[in-house]
């Protein structure tokens, strides 16, 4: 790439800022661009891309790299809102990490006899290979360690898989593991000790005998070439060369895709880096994300790297940008030319006031004039869900939980359900067939049926075809069964029957979670303190909620049928999203609303304060025009983050900024070059003239201030 300091890529519809013409011209080999949130990191990478191209680079010598298919469409589309030919850019590699490593895996395999390998796009259905690990992990080590958790429930098998993701993401595994330091691996990778075995004796299956891996689920191709390439070097020999890599959401970076990235872009392989990331929205990732490697570890593998920022926002305007700045103590202003309002209502100690006050906030949003399609309710946990869902209903807001199920779909609530229907012997009143199905799965696991896998899949099929059938499950399963566990179900059962009509739905539930210990329950299924914690809140949410109606069972049973109709009804505008911070990294909004800013909520105490802080940024930055931060009314309540924006003290900066931004949004764009349409017989004609192609655009210009009286036939 040549050396210059005037770019050759002029791009359409936008005007560059100095920092990002700075990282498209750049020189240095390897770049990491230290991004705000919502600076246009993906713009940017296309603008260094379309450099390249315009510098004579092949568009299939350039790789873009990314972590979801989402953020791989996203940068072809900006490279083709900034003119970039539709043709060159379907010759850029544009690869996801796991689409990179699969095709590098066909090179390397596809040398090897019977090296087919299965690949598995869902989950769910690497379910029989985690079962078998288990069952390896009870016979080799269960009469070593009194400490293991054998257990194949659905809740068990996402927790497992969960695991094994972070755990090869970190890239720890660790086949000759010292037994004596098992317990510790908590403390060290934050798994189970069963958790770490199984993902042992998983891989040993997946990998079969013969070592070449004999199915592939999600993240195993980025795993399986990081390990090829960490335990043989000569493998580097099938990473294709590069002269140009870019790579977007650098702060998901993990251990193995880290691995892969530094192979790719090696010394020795003369290739241009250019990453772009925000170390402040690293959060509780579960595929290993870190901050070490925007902090340390990129420097430690490139000494000479250079870092360069990008700090201006284009997402919302100076009132927000300034508090970001004050809050992370990093330069951040915005060019943006909106007021983006910043309110704190408060709530009392009463019940429910936080939902109320989240209703008050949306109804004010749309008596404005604004629809609801555009605006997101952000939860710390999803506990607070109950609430603000009945609310929400109550009040006749339409909401969606894309990421997280609505709360009447939890796995715990799906258990009370459950009873319910078996005390009101009528399944036939909850009318999705998932749900149904979803029921089961949580009398099972949560009453500790122990069913075989075969036969809970078959009663699950029956039952929830045949809803009526729920009596006939619950008298095979639980009263004609012989374990001691499941007898204190049956004659809670047999109990409450005889109370169904005398006592409220919310005293029969008490009975419920008291006799089946059903927090201890959670605690035992739910391996991690947070999730136990959630669970509980959930149900004594639940519970709270059934109180308040008064309602005996049946009217209360049929009420959450109706509720989760509202919940789930398909609805095309006016709908408001409700989901946790942590599900929405990468999204942004016209308003956010931030319910329950108070202390030992957010932040948690069971999480590290800086990931906390983390979250709170990406929460906070997903607004485009409005921000509401409720509040307990107790300042000695409130969440310490909020004192931490100094909303006032930017208050008057940042109006000045606005005015700015104002005063130069009616000022005209600078003069750029003028594109002709030139039909290729004539090109000859438009270059003896004075006209230039454009490699990337595949198009002629004019360079500003060239008369263009001559060049008015191609205008």
């Amino acid at each position: 790439m040549a050396e210059h300091t005037v770019s050759k890529f002029f791009p359409k519809k936008i005007v560059r800022n100095q920092e990002q013409t700075a990282i498209q011209v750049a020189t240095n080999r390897v770049i990491v661009v230290q991004a705000n949130a919502g600076a246009a990191k993906t713009t940017t990478l296309a603008l260094r891309i379309g450099e390249a191209l315009a510098n004579h680079v092949p568009p299939n010598k350039i790789l873009a790299l990314t972590f979801t298919s989402a953020a791989r469409d996203v940068m072809r589309s900006r490279l083709l809102e900034l003119g970039v030919n539709y043709k060159i850019v379907n010759d850029i590699q544009l690869f996801t990490f796991e689409e990179f490593s699969s095709a590098i895996l066909a090179r390397i395999e596809g040398e090897k006899e019977g090296s087919e390998t299965k690949k598995i796009g869902q989950s769910r259905r690497v379910k029989p290979y985690v079962v078998e690990a288990l069952h390896h992990v009870a016979q080799f080590y269960a009469h070593k360690l009194d400490f293991l958790q054998i257990e194949t429930h659905n809740i068990a098998i996402a927790q497992f898989i969960e695991a094994q993701l972070k755990l090869k993401a970190m890239m720890v595994l660790d086949p000759y593991f010292d037994l004596d330091e098992l317990e510790s691996v908590y403390i060290q990778w934050g798994v189970t000790a069963t958790a770490y075995l199984t993902a042992i004796e998983y891989e040993r299956i997946r990998r079969g005998k013969k070592d070449n891996p004999v199915f592939r689920a999600e993240f195993d191709a980025t795993y399986d070439l990081a390990q090829y390439l960490q335990s043989d070097p000569g493998m580097g020999q099938y990473l294709p060369d590069y002269q140009l890599v870019v790579c977007d959401e650098l702060h998901d970076l993990n251990e193995a895709a880290f691995c892969i990235l530094r192979h790719v872009i090696a010394a020795e392989r003369r290739c241009f880096f250019v990453g772009a990331g925000d170390e402040h929205q690293v959060i509780h990732a579960t595929l290993g994300a870190s901050r070490e490697f925007l902090e340390t570890r990129f420097k430690a593998a490139f000494p000479s790297l250079k870092v360069l920022p990008l700090s201006m926002t284009y997402r919302h305007g100076p009132h927000l940008a300034y508090a970001m700045r004050e809050f992370t103590g990093k330069k951040i202003d915005s060019l943006v030319s909106i007021n983006t309002e910043i309110d704190v209502p408060t709530y009392d100690d009463l019940p429910h006031s936080v939902a109320q006050r989240v209703v008050s906030c949306l109804q004010k949003w749309v008596t404005d004039g604004h629809s609801l399609d555009d605006c997101a309710i952000l939860m710390r946990d999803k506990d607070q869900s109950i609430e603000i869902e009945n609310a929400l209903r109550m009040a006749k807001l339409a909401y969606k939980t894309p990421a997280m199920a609505s709360y009447l779909q939890w796995d715990e609530v799906l258990f009370l359900r459950g009873i319910m229907a078996i005390l009101l012997n009528d399944l036939t009143s909850i009318k999705s067939y998932e749900v149904r199905s979803g029921v089961l799965d949580a009398l099972a696991t949560f009453g500790d049926l122990r069913i075989p896998d075969r036969d809970l899949e078959s009663a699950k099929y029956t039952v929830a075809k045949n809803p009526e059938l729920i009596f006939d499950f619950a008298n095979k399963y639980i009263h004609e069964s012989t374990l001691s566990h499941v007898r204190v179900l049956a004659d809670l059962l047999v109990d409450l029957k005889k109370s169904v009509q005398a006592l409220t739905a919310a005293a029969l539930l008490e009975q419920i979670v008291q006799r089946m210990d059903l927090y201890a329950a959670a605690r035992r299924i739910f391996l991690r303190p947070y999730d136990a914690s959630v669970v509980e809140k959930a149900i004594s949410g639940l519970i709270s909620f059934a109180r308040e109606t008064g309602m005996n069972l049946q009217q209360f049973a049929h009420g959450l049928n109706e509720a989760e109709t509202f919940a789930t009804r398909q609805r095309e505008k006016n709908v408001v999203t409700l989901d946790t911070v942590s599900n929405v990294k990468g999204r942004e909004f016209e308003y956010v609303v931030m319910p329950g800013l108070e202390v030992r909520r957010f932040p948690n105490p069971l999480f590290d304060l800086q990931d906390e802080r983390h979250l709170f940024y990406v929460a906070a930055t997903r607004t485009k025009s409005r921000l509401s931060l409720l509040v307990p009314a107790d300042p000695v309540k409130q969440s310490p983050f909020i004192a931490a924006m100094r909303l006032n003290e930017s208050k008057a900066e940042a109006k000045t900024a606005l005015s700015r931004n104002v005063a130069q949004g009616n000022t005209p764009p600078p003069v750029v070059r003028q594109y002709l349409k030139v039909p290729f017989h004539e090109k000859d004609q438009a270059k003896a003239l004075g006209a230039r192609f454009d490699l990337a655009r595949k198009a002629w210009y004019v360079e500003p201030g060239v008369d263009i009286k001559a060049f008015y036939a191609w205008l």
